[in-house]
C-alpha cells in the first residue's frame, strides 16, 4: 500500500500479515487467474511488528493497543474433529482490552488488486469452528479490506466482515459461510452491519461522488486482501479454528505449507557431481547455486526429492544453495570442492624412488607437466636441462594466464611456446633474455636456477628476503631474488646437506624444475582446488 490509509470512522484493530508465503497455503483447485499474495510489508504502511513464529509459517504481528492478546498457531491434531490440520485463533476475555482486536491479512500484490464486485462474484467462503464464544458475533469474521474513492488525502479504506452470529452460527461443530447479497456484513469505517449488497452500493456510489470531485485521484472500489479478525466486540472470550478459506475457484487449506522444505542434505559435492536432496514441496522449483546461478534440476512426481549436477565452472568454497517456489525459498549451505583429479599413471623414467618423484607426480595431476616424449608422453625426462619456453608453459598452465595478442619477442616465431611466452611477458613473468633491450626470449635455450628464481618471485610476487642464504651468489644480480625464494622455502640449496650454496649459473633440471614448483604453488593450486 505504501502509505497510511484514513477509515472515515476511527476504529482500532490488530493486524497480522503473512510474511513468506500466503497466508492460506498451496491451492487445491487452480483458477484461470492466480492471486499473488505481497512477501513482506510494505514501507510506510503503519504496519510494523516483529516476526512472530506461528506453526508453519512467519508471520507478522501488529497491535492498535499496547496490550498483546490472542492465540495464533497451526493445529495439526485439532481438539474438534473433521479436519487433519487448522488454523487456532483465541482471545480471553479476562485479558483482553475492551478494543483488542486479533486479524490475519494476507495482501494482494498493487498490480492484481481484483474489483471489489467481481472478487464477491467470483465467490468467498471459510470453513469455521467455534467452540467457545460468549457472544457469537465476535467469533471469527472472514474480512475483506478495501480501497475506494478518495477522501482529499488518500484513498477510503474500509473492512467489510462477514458476522457468522449473524448468519447462524452453531457452536461445537463445522459450518461453511459463503457471501451473498443477503450476507449480514459489518463495516469498520461505519462501525455498522448491513447486508453485503447495501454496502457495496453504497461503497460504488461513495466512489462515484468522489470520482467528480477527484477525477484524478479517486479509485475504483478494489479489494486490497481477505483474511480473518477475531473479537470484533472485544474483552469477550472466543475460541475458533478456521480449515479452509474459498476464493473464487481457489481452496486455502490451513496446516499444508507450500514452500519448499528440506530434511536432508550433503555438506560437501565436488565439481561435476550430482548432489540430491530430500523434503517437500520440491518439484517445480528453481535452483540457484551461489557462484554458478540457476542450475538445472530434476525432481520426483511426489516433489520429495530433487538432484542436480555442480557446474565444472562453479565457484569453490562454502556456497548456498536456494531453492524456490511460487511461495518462498529455503537454502543450505554446500561447500564445493574441485573435482578430484584422476590418477597419473605415472612415467617410466621417474620411478617411485626418484629424489623428485613425489613433485613430479603432483605437476602432473595439475597438468602443469605432460612429458618429454610427445605424443606418447610416458616419460618425464627429470635429468634434462628445461628451455625458457619450456618454463614458460609450466608457469601458463601453472598459474592460468591468460593469452596475449601483443608478439612480446622477435625469436619465437618458430617455437611452439611462442602464446606461452607472450602470456608470460604480458603478466611481467618473463623479461626476456638481452637485457637492457629484452626483445628476445631465446626459447630454445636452457634457463639457469638463477633465472628461474627470478621467474618464481615474480610470478608469486614474493617479499625480499632478509638474510643472506647462500655463500656462492653474491656476483649473481640474481641474489635478491635467490633469497626471497629461500625466505619462502622453495629451494633450500645445491649441495645437500650443508646446502649453503645454490649454483645460481647452472642450467636447472626438470625434476629440480618441479621440486621448485611443487614448494612455490602447492598452497595456491591445491587451496584453489578445494
Amino acid at each position: 500500500m505504501g502509505r497510511t490509509t484514513k477509515p472515515r470512522f476511527a476504529i482500532g484493530v490488530l493486524i497480522l500479515s503473512l510474511g513468506l508465503a500466503p497466508l492460506f497455503a498451496a491451492p487445491t483447485v487452480a483458477q484461470e487467474t492466480d492471486l499473488h499474495f505481497i512477501s513482506e510489508l510494505p514501507d510506510g504502511s503503519n504496519m510494523e511488528g516483529e516476526p512472530l513464529e506461528v506453526g508453519l509459517d512467519t508471520w507478522w504481528k501488529r497491535h492498535d493497543t499496547a496490550y498483546q492478546p490472542g492465540i495464533y498457531e497451526i493445529v495439526d491434531d485439532p481438539v474438534n474433529e473433521g479436519s487433519a490440520h487448522s488454523l487456532h485463533l483465541a482471545i480471553d476475555a479476562g485479558v483482553a482490552d475492551p478494543e483488542d482486536h486479533a486479524r490475519v491479512i494476507s495482501y494482494f500484490q498493487a498490480a492484481e488488486r481484483p474489483d471489489l464486485r467481481e472478487f464477491f462474484e467470483s465467490g468467498l467462503g471459510y470453513t469455521l469452528y467455534v467452540d467457545e464464544a460468549t457472544n457469537v458475533n465476535a467469533s471469527t469474521q472472514l474480512v475483506v479490506e478495501v480501497f475506494y474513492g478518495w477522501d482529499g488525502d488518500s484513498p477510503r479504506f474500509t473492512t467489510l466482515s462477514l458476522m457468522p452470529g449473524a448468519n447462524g452460527l452453531e457452536l461445537d461443530q463445522w459450518q461453511t459461510f459463503d457471501w451473498s447479497g443477503d450476507t449480514v456484513t459489518l463495516s469498520t469505517a461505519a462501525g455498522a452491519t448491513d447486508s453485503l449488497d447495501n454496502w457495496l452500493t453504497q461503497i460504488y456510489e461513495q466512489a462515484s461522488e468522489d470520482k467528480d470531485t477527484y477525477p484524478d485521484d479517486a479509485l475504483d472500489p478494489v479489494a486490497i486482501g481477505v483474511g480473518l479478525n477475531l473479537g470484533a466486540d472485544a474483552g469477550v472470550t472466543v475460541s475458533s479454528y478456521v480449515d479452509q478459506v474459498t476464493i473464487g475457484d481457489q481452496t486455502y487449506k490451513f496446516g499444508e505449507d507450500p514452500r519448499p522444505i528440506l530434511t536432508e542434505w550433503p555438506e560437501e559435492a565436488a565439481r561435476g557431481d550430482t548432489v540430491t536432496v530430500t523434503g517437500k514441496n520440491l518439484a517445480d522449483v528453481t535452483v540457484q547455486l551461489n557462484g554458478a546461478g540457476v542450475v538445472d534440476a530434476t525432481w520426483n512426481d511426489e516433489g520429495t526429492e530433487l538432484s542436480f549436477v555442480v557446474p565444472d565452472d562453479a565457484a569453490l568454497g562454502d556456497r548456498y544453495v536456494r531453492i524456490s517456489n511460487d511461495y518462498g525459498q529455503t537454502q543450505f549451505i554446500l561447500r564445493v570442492v574441485a573435482a578430484p583429479s584422476p590418477e597419473h599413471p605415472g612415467f617410466r623414467d621417474v620411478p617411485e624412488t626418484h629424489l623428485f618423484w613425489g613433485e613430479i607426480m603432483w605437476l602432473a595431476r595439475h597438468d602443469i607437466t605432460r612429458g618429454c616424449n610427445p605424443p606418447a608422453n610416458d616419460m618425464f625426462c627429470p635429468d634434462d636441462s628445461i628451455t625458457r619456453g619450456q618454463m614458460a608453459a609450466f608457469l601458463v598452465r601453472a598459474l592460468d594466464l591468460p593469452a596475449s595478442d601483443v608478439d612480446g619477442f622477435v625469436d619465437d616465431g618458430h617455437s611452439i611456446f611462442e602464446g606461452d611466452l607472450n602470456a608470460a611477458k604480458a603478466a611481467d613473468i618473463f623479461r626476456g633474455c638481452n637485457p637492457p633491450i629484452n626483445d628476445r626470449a631465446c626459447p630454445d635455450e636452457p634457463i639457469t636456477r638463477g633465472e628461474m628464481a627470478a621467474v618464481i618471485v615474480r610470478a608469486l610476487d614474493l617479499p625480499p628476503g632478509e638474510d643472506d642464504a647462500f655463500t656462492d651468489d653474491d656476483r649473481s644480480i640474481f641474489e635478491g631474488d635467490i633469497n626471497a625464494l629461500a625466505a619462502a622455502d622453495v629451494t633450500r640449496g645445491c649441495n645437500p646437506p650443508v646446502n649453503d650454496q645454490f649454483c645460481p649459473d647452472r642450467d636447472i633440471t626438470r625434476g629440480e624444475m618441479a621440486a621448485f614448483l611443487f614448494r612455490a604453488l602447492r598452497d595456491v593450486l591445491d587451496e584453489s582446488n578445494g
